[in-house]
């Protein structure tokens, strides 16, 4: 007896010891996991180990989230060491939403790595993110109670205010609005550039009822970052709620022009004008004062080769049946045979009806012609250094820097019939004369030459090698973003026009062929190959690495993507000329704002899958409870309200009851990260980078030849 009993105690011993060896060493969790538990460490050599660390990570970055997982998995259930699968867990499922075995994770993390604060500050965060506010404060205040004793470095004050941030919303959630504002304060003081402090103060103003306050912080954070146009219905309800109709009708209009709750934004201005026709009149007031006393900005005419320069043709305005116009010299309405049908004059008001294949002109309010005429007609002035002023221009529509505008042109007007009621507004000048405008539009004149230069030469390159882009509609090239920002006169300044001009005939070319030198604002410190993001793969558009911090290898670990996102490494795109919340952003949006979008009954998770090289997410789901919807490419950016770019990481806030209550996104750079980063550009001019040095940078194996 006393045998069995002893046997039984050594049995059990000896299992109690190895289901503690197991939990330890193998971390594989029962939650939604489909590694095997196995009872026996696998044996790997260092070569394989670090071959499956790859593996992982490269399944990763093809958006297989799952197989990445089961691969790390794998790797714990090793005698290497578990802390870089670990944490690559930890963030992986987090970006899933599996908020709940990511902190597993953490939790065998902090056991590895005892009174590391970086994790504990992000197991925090985690709780907080799950709606667990109570347990997550706790920790927090910890975290920060150590920061602030200690200057680490481990934390930037970035970082820390938005730490800050995190624990104003929980006592905000707890309805402690005092403490919330202090610690919203505190995050302002810490980094006044940041912006989620100013938005939590403007919910907790709002949520008191002091609609006031609550509009002066919406207003600061736009202040620090005009791309937060999500705010503006916000702001406009607000004034609603005051009463002040006249403010409300202006942030209603920046509302719909932007592309924000348009449908409340159109009841809302169609009642308020209704009551208030004054304000209308008070606008048309101003408007025909200004056109009345316009001041005509002077053309000057280049000595340009006009035999040699390419003549190129820019699309203004599509699918429209009236333009309204002045002219700063008399001018002519020409058929396509340049037949002279018409004589106008100069500073009068004209416009111009389309419809049934038949153009009306009206002097002032009374038609004085009648063209029956399916072909073009052109606009061109007697004296060619003054411009053509052409009414409500709109730019930018859906971008947060939405608006309308008169604006003078140089060169021909053409009016190009779309159909019989319809025509598009062309403007036809050559190629130097629309470098005039787009490049000081695109890169600001006070910018250093060599980098102005370098944008000369990858603005005339890229027009060069896409005319007729939009060959269908008419035209070469659009004046919007989508080909290149093309102002009119106003953008030209005599710095810019002598500096293209110094580069007359330049191009960039690969293979004795000018080449397409695609170009955005701020790359964040990392230029993508084209073939990652537009699936083209041209030899000259293979990437650039334009980081001055060495310590990061692309691609990044996962979890080391969510760091360098959430930090600012030294870079050429780090820079003054960038401003602030370019180079890294950070942007919240409501889950109301896709319900609504995209008519779902309640958002149940946002991933992003398919990365780039540099993090670029190529690919995002959106799941509802009734279906889900996968966006891809460039479309990401406007489908989840208007990012800066396609590279971001996020963090779903979930309420108590474990729904998504909202998405915050932390992004770096603006525009599509591919070639010439403008802002970097900039900064190695002021390096001392030549203009040609730079063009090499962003454009392997390119050279630089004149053309004409």
């Amino acid at each position: 007896m006393k045998k069995k009993l002893l046997l039984v105690f050594t049995t059990g011993v000896l299992l109690g010891f190895s289901l503690v060896l197991i939990n330890y060493f193998i971390f594989t969790p029962a939650i939604n996991s489909s590694q095997e538990v196995l009872s026996v460490l696998e044996e790997l050599s260092t070569e394989e180990w670090d071959s499956l660390f790859v593996e992982a990570k490269r399944e990763y970055y093809k958006g297989n989230l799952e197989k990445a997982i089961n691969i790390y998995e794998r790797l714990l259930n090793t005698t290497h060491d578990k802390r870089e699968p670990l944490k690559n867990l930890y963030y992986i499922c987090k970006e899933m939403g599996d908020y709940e075995r990511s902190n597993y994770y953490l939790d065998f993390l902090l056991k590895e790595e005892k009174d590391n604060y970086y994790w504990k500050y992000k197991y925090g965060i985690n709780l907080y993110l799950t709606g667990q506010r109570e347990e997550a404060r706790g920790i927090l205040e910890e975290v920060y109670a150590h920061y602030r004793e200690r200057d680490s470095g481990e934390l930037d004050k970035k970082e820390l205010s938005i730490l800050v941030y995190y624990l104003g919303q929980v006592y905000f959630a707890g309805g402690k609005v005092e403490e919330a504002e202090n610690f919203y304060n505190q995050g302002i003081e810490i980094r006044p550039e940041q912006v989620l402090n100013y938005i939590g103060l403007a919910e907790l103003y709002r949520y008191k009822e002091d609609y006031v306050k609550a509009i002066d912080y919406y207003l600061a954070a736009l202040k620090r970052d005009s791309s937060l146009a999500d705010f503006y219905p916000e702001i406009a309800k607000l004034y609603d709620k005051l009463g002040n109709n006249k403010e409300a009708l202006y942030y209603w209009n920046r509302s719909r022009m932007t592309g924000h709750s348009t449908v409340l934004a159109r009841k809302r201005i169609e009642e308020i004008t209704k009551k208030h026709p004054e304000f209308v009149e008070e606008e048309k007031k101003v408007k025909d004062l200004e056109r009345e006393t316009i001041k005509w900005l002077r053309v000057r005419n280049y000595s340009i080769p006009e035999d040699t320069v390419p003549v190129i043709r820019v699309g203004i305005v599509d699918n429209v049946n009236k333009v309204s116009f002045k002219a700063g010299s008399d001018f002519e309405i020409l058929d396509k045979n340049n037949n002279i049908l018409m004589k106008g004059s100069r500073d009068l008001a004209y416009r111009i009806d389309f419809a049934n294949g038949i153009f009306k002109i009206y002097q002032e309010e009374t038609m004085i012609k009648t063209i029956h005429s399916k072909e073009a007609l052109l606009i061109e002035l007697i004296d060619n250094s003054y411009p053509i002023l052409l009414y409500d221009i709109s730019y930018g529509a859906g971008y947060f820097w939405a608006g309308t505008e008169d604006r003078q042109y140089r060169g021909i007007m053409e009016l190009y019939p779309a159909g019989n009621n319809d025509f598009h507004i062309i403007n036809i000048l050559n190629m130097e004369e629309y470098l005039f405008s787009v490049v000081p539009a695109e890169m600001p004149a006070w910018w250093p030459d060599e980098a102005i230069k370098a944008q000369a030469i990858a603005a005339r390159s890229y027009a060069m090698s896409n005319l007729g882009r939009h060959r269908s509609k008419g035209y070469d090239l659009c004046d919007t973003v989508h080909c290149a920002a093309y102002n009119g006169v106003r953008a030209e300044t005599e710095k810019t026009n002598k500096l293209i001009l110094e580069t007359l005939g330049e191009v960039a070319v690969h293979g004795n062929k000018v080449i397409n030198t695609v170009f955005s604002s701020n790359s964040g410190g990392f230029s993508e190959k084209s073939q990652e993001i537009w699936g083209n793969d041209y030899p000259y558009l293979q990437g650039a690495n334009n980081l001055l911090d060495s310590s990061f290898q692309f691609p990044l670990e996962p979890y080391e993507l969510e760091r360098w996102l959430r930090t600012e490494p030294e870079s050429f795109s780090r820079t003054s000329f960038a401003g602030n919340n370019i180079y890294r952003w950070i942007k919240v949006i409501d889950s109301a704002y896709l319900v609504d979008k995209y008519n779902l009954q309640e958002l149940v998770d946002l991933i992003p899958l398919k990365r780039s090289i540099g993090g670029t997410v190529g690919e995002v789901i959106i799941k509802g409870k009734e279906r889900e919807q996968v966006i891809k490419g460039d479309s990401i950016r406007s489908a989840l309200g208007g990012l800066k770019s396609n590279r971001f990481i996020l963090e779903k806030v979930y309420s108590e009851e474990g729904r998504i209550d909202k998405i915050i996104f932390y992004g770096s750079g603006w525009g599509h990260h591919v070639g010439m980063d403008q802002t970097a550009a900039a900064e190695m001019a002021r390096r001392e980078y030549t203009y040609k040095e730079i063009i090499e940078h962003f454009y392997q194996d390119s050279s630089i030849e004149k053309r004409y």
